[in-house]
């Protein structure tokens, strides 16, 4: 109950606020939560940055273990051709003779891993078999199972400001989350079929260089121009998953794994290639950094080493990607570096050795 007090002129009346005390105070308060949410909001985002690196570090942790164990290769796919698999999970017949090619044994690999440790293996959830697209770019870490948490899906292959990826590892058997090709790009029926779609939750934000698992020249592995999502491979005189460490030059310089699109220096979260974006990056000596792609070197063809032409494509982001920031053609940069695993990504010139780094 407010206490009563003697006006001046004898009345009594109730001690408390007045309306515009009260308008002052509400004012004063606002004005504290517009200048706190903005430093709130970039100490979240900080936050999560600084997750986002753990998560890399994790990673490069467990290749380093994986090559410790298996004589120093580069994690990747093991299943070779000539393989005869003795698996439980798989329904494909490789005859006497095993595998007919390197790609086939790792797509097979691949569908072998999700269903044993997913148990997804009848129903309407199971597990299908994927021979369309290549399962090193956004899966590589699937070999790492072992070396990592041991659940499906992979905690940290999320960034944690890529939602997306985040609410489809929530609810894998939720086809309305799965990631899928806009229909304005090119190659959207190879890419939205079912058991390549299905395969979203269980994917990664960070991508594995495609040197880290391919010889880097005579073609076995090229970008396409009109898409980042797909590669051009030769698939028949390919070798997969064979690289060394020890075939890696400059570890301080030599980007293993990079986030596909910028989710913490740039609120339009651009795709990597472009220059406003600065993503993080795991290179071969176990580092992450946040570099500028501006900085970065251009890259090349590696279906055409000797050449000093960049290659350039266009960037075709997913339904659960960020949009474009133009519609300009960008360089490949440290996914395709000159000179692969011998080459460098950053604070050197290019490398060009002419003719690779071939095991």
């Amino acid at each position: 109950m407010a206490k009563l007090g003697l006006s001046r002129f004898g009345h009594k009346r109730a001690l408390g606020f007045t309306l515009i005390e009260l308008l002052v105070v509400i004012a004063i308060i606002a004005l504290l939560i517009g200048i706190l949410l903005p430093a709130l909001a970039k100490a979240r985002r900080a936050g999560r940055g600084a997750v986002c690196k753990s998560n890399l570090k994790s990673q490069g942790t467990g290749m380093a273990s994986y090559a410790t164990d298996f004589q120093d290769k580069i994690a990747s796919y093991s299943w070779h051709a000539g393989m005869v698999p003795n698996s439980e999970f798989i329904d494909f017949d490789p005859g006497p003779n095993g595998f007919s090619d390197d790609m086939l044994a790792a797509q097979w690999q691949n569908t072998e891993i999700l269903r044993r440790r997913t148990g997804r293996t009848e129903g309407a959830g199971r597990i299908l078999s994927n021979t369309l697209t290549m399962p090193h770019r956004i899966y590589n870490h699937l070999v790492l199972f072992d070396y990592l948490s041991s659940q499906l899906p992979e905690a940290i292959a999320a960034c944690p400001e890529d939602r997306n990826l985040l609410l489809s590892a929530a609810n894998p058997l939720d086809s309305s989350l799965w990631a899928q090709m806009r229909p304005e790009y090119p190659n959207a029926s190879q890419h939205n079929g079912e058991r390549v779609a299905q395969r979203y939750p269980f994917s990664s934000t960070y991508q594995t260089v495609p040197a880290t698992w391919v010889p880097d020249t005579g073609g076995y592995v090229r970008p396409i121009a009109s898409t980042t999502h797909l590669f051009s491979t030769a698939s028949v005189d390919g070798i997969y998953g064979r690289r060394r460490m020890s075939q890696v030059m400059f570890p301080g310089a030599k980007v293993q794994m990079f986030e596909f699109n910028d989710y913490h220096g740039n609120t339009k979260n651009p795709f990597y290639a472009y220059q406003e974006a600065a993503c993080q990056i795991l290179f071969f000596d176990a580092s992450v950094r946040a570099i500028p792609s501006a900085d970065a070197n251009l890259g090349c063809d590696p279906g055409t080493p000797t050449s000093p032409d960049t290659f350039y494509y266009a960037y075709t982001p997913l339904n659960t990607e960020p949009d474009r920031l133009n519609d300009d053609l960008v360089p490949v940069l440290y996914r395709f570096t000159r000179g692969g695993l011998a080459g460098v990504d950053f604070g050197a010139k290019e490398i060009n050795t002419g003719q690779g780094n071939v095991p």
